[in-house]
């Protein structure tokens, strides 16, 4: 709630996780680092800053997308392209 960087992301966060193409071959979530339930989640992640987003495959693959895309106004579509491209899925 207090992040302005989150705050700012939720827009594309909306965005992405309404995609078409995206709800069909992701789970998209979203985890409170805040909270002491998540801690296990923060330390696997590296969660360093906010937001932190990874696209995970089916493999388990985690791959971390660059924060420098969140906060342009295409960063929906370049955050769903990378997302896709990760999965072989353009």
């Amino acid at each position: 709630d207090w992040c302005g960087f989150c705050q700012r992301f939720v827009p594309t966060y909306d965005k992405i996780s309404k995609n078409p193409k995206i709800k069909k071959n992701f789970a998209v979530a979203y985890v409170n680092c805040e909270d002491e339930n998540n801690r296990k989640d923060v330390e696997e992640f590296g969660v360093q800053g906010f937001p932190t987003v990874y696209v995970i495959d089916a493999q388990g693959k985690k791959t971390q997308l660059e924060n420098s895309t969140f906060f342009n106004n295409d960063s929906k579509d370049v955050v769903a392209k990378k997302a896709l491209e990760l999965i072989g899925q353009e």
